[in-house]
């Protein structure tokens, strides 16, 4: 599918906010997103007048969406992994498929052997606190948890899941943005 412009990625956006569970998404997707922002961002540079602020508030709009697309799909991956303790089993853009496939092999290195189920994750690791999904929104040094040492540094567009009690305090700062809480079960 040729991507032509902002309806398209906002389809795809609408698509994935009304569905619970993971879609299955071309993998080159993220490539093509990136062409059309490279394409606007010219187009928007070169332009002026009416033509120009229309360019670069649909260059704004499409940025944010992509934004929030990728953290809602990553959102329902990491879920699934929760859920299942593997990666989904949906065609997945190549980006989406790396950071699984990297959250798999880290999983199976802490525990020793496979990826196995959720609550097996949790008996080995030793999280049974509640735990957030957050976006860096600012470069941040190290995160210091008790009991498991210290996670980061982290950096502008990182994603991590840390406990919640810290996610909250940094969002208070302004260093994160909360995507989504977990609760052990």
């Amino acid at each position: 599918m040729a991507m032509s412009g902002y309806v398209d990625i906002q389809s795809v956006f609408k698509r994935e906010l009304e569905r619970g569970e993971i879609l299955s998404l071309d993998t080159d997707f993220y490539e093509r997103a990136r062409r059309l922002l490279s394409k606007l961002r010219s187009e928007a540079a070169t332009s002026s007048g009416l033509r120009g602020e229309a360019l670069a508030a649909e260059l704004r709009l499409l940025e944010e969406t992509l934004r929030r697309l990728f953290l809602l799909r990553l959102m329902k991956e990491l879920g699934y992994l929760w859920r299942h303790g593997r990666k989904p089993e949906v065609l997945l853009p190549k980006e989406e498929s790396a950071i699984m496939d990297q959250l798999v092999y880290a999983l199976s290195s802490i525990i020793g052997g496979e990826a196995v189920e959720a609550e097996s994750l949790e008996a080995e690791a030793g999280w049974s606190e509640e735990l957030a999904l957050v976006a860096f929104s600012k470069p941040y040094t190290k995160l210091l948890v008790p009991g498991k040492g210290a996670l980061g540094p982290f950096s502008r567009g990182d994603v991590a899941v840390i406990p919640k009690r810290a996610a909250r305090e940094l969002e208070e700062l302004g260093v994160v943005e909360i995507v989504v809480e977990f609760t052990p079960s």
